[in-house]
């Protein structure tokens, strides 16, 4: 029995950790598509393709490590693609980007396709 009761607080510990984990991905990837909104975006995927990103869509080396921005074209005030900035200034950058796409480091961000509806970002899938 003993055994059993140690099991359970190894387990709460791993629960604990998880929490956290989970409870800063959460603010992160808020902070992430909070900037992404201010510059213009209205829909973001995060390592998952999708229909409703069509930067996305055609991606032909795997959506994980990357994020795409949507509508297509958005630019900084420097003239670069605005999502480079973003996971640059946030130190997310993974190396490349293409148009409205660039690979990060995902350890911080919750996978999935978020859309701005109002002043809130929702995940839509």
């Amino acid at each position: 029995m003993e055994d059993l009761f140690e099991s359970l607080e190894r387990l709460e510990d791993k629960l604990k950790i998880l929490k956290k984990k989970v409870k800063i991905g959460v603010e992160f990837t808020q902070k992430f598509l909070n900037k992404c909104g201010k510059a213009g975006y209205t829909r973001i995927s995060i390592g998952k393709r999708s229909n409703k990103v069509s930067s996305s869509k055609g991606w032909t080396f795997g959506t994980s490590g990357s994020v795409f921005g949507f509508p297509s074209g958005i630019k900084d005030k420097t003239g670069w693609c605005a999502i480079w900035g973003i996971v640059e200034e946030l130190g997310i950058s993974g190396g490349c980007g293409n148009a409205d796409q660039h690979q990060v480091s995902e350890d911080n961000l919750i996978e999935g396709v978020f859309q701005l509806k109002g002043k809130k970002w929702m995940r839509i899938e």
